[in-house]
């Protein structure tokens, strides 16, 4: 019986064909060999299948393809690469992003090989050398080595700075029972969810603080596209999913009634964003009916927020929504202004 890798590379990918080469490259040029590469391809147009079945930058043996009939997005081509996964730890590259450097998956294996921890972490750049790490895992309160469990639940109830699969290598059973509830179309904090969830499941974890990591920016992703209420509903959904899976490990919940509000905050101005003042007045009456919002809100408020934020948040659990929607466009109004001056 063919001995399972070290790592399954899951790659999920729609319409990548014009990165997707150095993508590979950067798998190609790891001088650790033991990888298997699965990429998921989300119903691309652009031809990335012939890609893949003409390529020669890895060995054709070494890369799994398959393709779904319809665009299903990022959550579900990862969970699709996840069921084929042989490795014993799962490493999550987007098919526009590298590893960075000759070495990323040796320094992940050395790791692994010394410490055996369920769950590691290491740290992305926005630069293909690396050398501006993007999480500052310091002010976090976490150091290189060994990480306490509760220490990582604590801090990842209370940012979104841990959110990414893309900096974490994780024992493949535990991604495999994941969460099954997840509402379709999922596209906010798909993988805050999958990260609860092996974080719940995870008896060690560690941290490399190394970035090993090359994020590309990209302009098409939903972050740059138009923001949809029901993304506030897809926000709410997965804390409170990771309040159920990790919550007895904390003393309190504000951190996290925090994070949510704050990044509500935002996704109000969001709205705001091609959208009538009637259609934006909408959107935010959905957002008064989410019980999260207001338990929140009934928490902790608006403490910590600059007084703009702080006053839109006000306004909508007051249930005065038109107003809200007022202050918001004006605040998107001055905002605008601001750069073009």
């Amino acid at each position: 019986m063919e001995q399972a890798p070290l790592f399954s590379i899951c790659i999920p990918a729609h319409n990548a064909r014009g990165v997707f080469g150095m993508c590979l490259e950067s798998l190609a040029r790891q001088t650790c060999g033991d990888w298997e590469a699965i990429v998921v391809d989300d119903a691309s147009t652009d031809g990335l299948g012939e890609l893949c079945a003409a390529q020669d930058i890895v060995p054709a043996e070494r890369l799994t393809y398959v393709r779904l009939d319809e665009n299903q997005g990022p959550f579900r081509a990862r969970r699709r690469a996840f069921s084929l996964a042989r490795g014993r730890y799962v490493v999550c590259l987007d098919a526009d992003d590298e590893l960075i450097g000759a070495d990323a998956l040796s320094s992940m294996r050395d790791v692994i090989e010394s410490a055996r921890p369920d769950l590691l972490l290491f740290n992305m750049s926005a630069r293909e050398q690396g050398g501006d790490s993007i999480i500052d895992y310091g002010s976090l309160g976490l150091r290189e080595g060994p990480i306490e469990r509760d220490a990582l639940i604590e801090a990842f109830l209370s940012t979104y700075a841990l959110n990414n699969l893309a900096t974490k290598a994780i024992r493949r059973e535990l991604l495999t029972e994941g969460d099954s509830e997840a509402p379709e179309g999922l596209k906010m904090c798909e993988d805050r969810l999958e990260v609860s969830g092996a974080i719940a499941r995870a008896d060690s974890a560690y941290l490399l603080d190394r970035d090993l990591y090359f994020y590309r920016p990209n302009e098409a992703s939903t972050t740059h596209r138009r923001f949809e209420v029901d993304y506030c509903a897809q926000q709410a959904f997965v804390e409170r999913r990771a309040w159920e899976l990790l919550g007895a490990s904390v003393a309190s919940r504000d951190g996290q009634y925090a994070l949510l509000l704050g990044a509500w905050a935002h996704d109000m101005e969001a709205l705001v964003q091609g959208r009538d003042a009637r259609e934006l007045a909408a959107c935010l009456e959905e957002m008064t009916a989410e019980p999260l919002f207001v338990e929140a809100m009934d928490a902790v408020g608006a403490a910590g927020l600059r007084f703009e934020r702080a006053r839109s948040l006000r306004l909508l659990r007051q249930g005065r929504v038109r107003a809200a929607a007022r202050w918001v466009r004006s605040l998107v109004r001055l905002k605008g202004a601001a750069k073009r001056g």
